[in-house]
């Protein structure tokens, strides 16, 4: 599903490479989604500080992860901010540095959770999940982290990252039938949300599915 930075990685994952079959290397992901900038996951339109962030958002969009990086550094030396901390994790994600992007990406949370923005607060948890999970080779975390972002999730209406969470539980789970149930669920979701990389990727793991269990058909 997301795809694999780390050489400590698993070597399998969602079919990305998350959030999140056989994992994929930065590159081909770069290659997958040219200049987006960001994770494959349902993001809002990025609240900013212009004078602070609008360097670094611009980079991201361009593909310029090196200038996106500093640009959130040098503003994050004056500040710190939930939209700049998301904007580093999101850079060092693009460059390969794992670690350095949940490190980020977790005190951005912290963030959105005082903020009480609870679905900025949400998808970052579901990206904390794919990193340690896919990244990281960490499913204890990567459980927990799935778990907070459940929780958080829901009571919120509308819910734009649903559809993910049966994703992410779906590929997580140990049960065939279950995984299949809530990964259709995501699919139908992505569907009838106009999630086109939601749809995607659920039905690249349900073909997977079929096809480690012998069912190429």
């Amino acid at each position: 599903m997301f795809s694999e930075h780390e050489a400590t990685a698993p070597s399998v994952g969602p079919s990305f490479g998350p959030p999140g079959s056989a994992g994929r290397l930065c590159a081909d992901a770069q290659a997958k989604y040219g200049t987006i900038g960001q994770t494959p996951l349902w993001h809002p339109e990025p609240v900013v500080s212009p004078d602070r962030c609008a360097a670094g958002s611009a980079a991201l969009r361009a593909g310029r992860w090196q200038d996106a990086r500093a640009e959130f550094e040098a503003a994050l030396a004056e500040e710190e901010t939930a939209e700049i901390l998301e904007g580093i994790a999101e850079a060092c994600w693009w460059l390969c540095d794992a670690p350095a992007s949940v490190r980020y990406r977790e005190r951005a949370w912290v963030k959105f959770r005082q903020a009480g923005d609870v679905l900025r607060a949400g998808r970052a948890a579901l990206d904390l999940s794919i990193g340690y999970l896919v990244n990281l080779g960490n499913e204890a975390a990567a459980r927990g982290w799935l778990g907070r972002a459940e929780r958080l999730l829901r009571g919120a209406d509308p819910n734009p990252l649903q559809g993910w969470v049966w994703l992410m539980q779906g590929y997580m789970s140990p049960d065939a039938a279950r995984a299949h149930e809530l990964t259709t669920c995501a699919l139908e979701f992505g569907q009838s949300s106009g999630d086109v990389d939601l749809e995607l990727v659920a039905l690249s793991d349900l073909g997977l599915a079929l096809v480690v269990g012998g069912q190429p058909k």
